[in-house]
């Protein structure tokens, strides 16, 4: 009986938590949307990742952020309020021409299904 009541101690702390977690709001959209402008077009080596730490749905999300990379990087920001912050670049390989030139391509942020805005960085052609 003890550990039940615990459980449910604990429990309705952690709901706590989640129903006072800071939804975004329209200025901090904004913000993001200003961020993201200036990440466009930049060395993926330079994104100042802890521009994000106010917006992040959990105070470690940036430390813990895993950037999967192949013939391309990505990277997936879990936002407050469900959103979620997309950025893409090109990974060239060591060796290849442009090594070490590559630059933030693609910027998008979303809540589910919908789109808040979508950076793209203009063609060099």
């Amino acid at each position: 009986m003890r550990c039940a009541i615990i459980f449910l101690f604990s429990l309705s702390f952690s709901t706590l938590g989640c129903a006072t977690e800071k939804a975004l709001t329209r200025t901090d959209i904004a913000q993001l949307k200003v961020i993201s402008e200036r990440i466009l077009g930049g060395r993926p080596q330079t994104i100042p990742w802890n521009s994000f730490i106010p917006y992040a749905r959990t105070a470690d999300t940036i430390d813990k952020l895993v950037i999967p990379c192949s013939a391309g990087c990505r990277a997936s920001i879990p936002l407050k309020s469900g959103f979620e912050l997309q950025l893409s670049w090109p990974n060239t390989p060591p060796g290849w021409p442009g090594f070490g030139q590559d630059r933030v391509e693609f910027v998008q942020l979303v809540k589910g299904d919908e789109f808040i805005f979508t950076l793209m960085r203009a063609s060099k052609t």
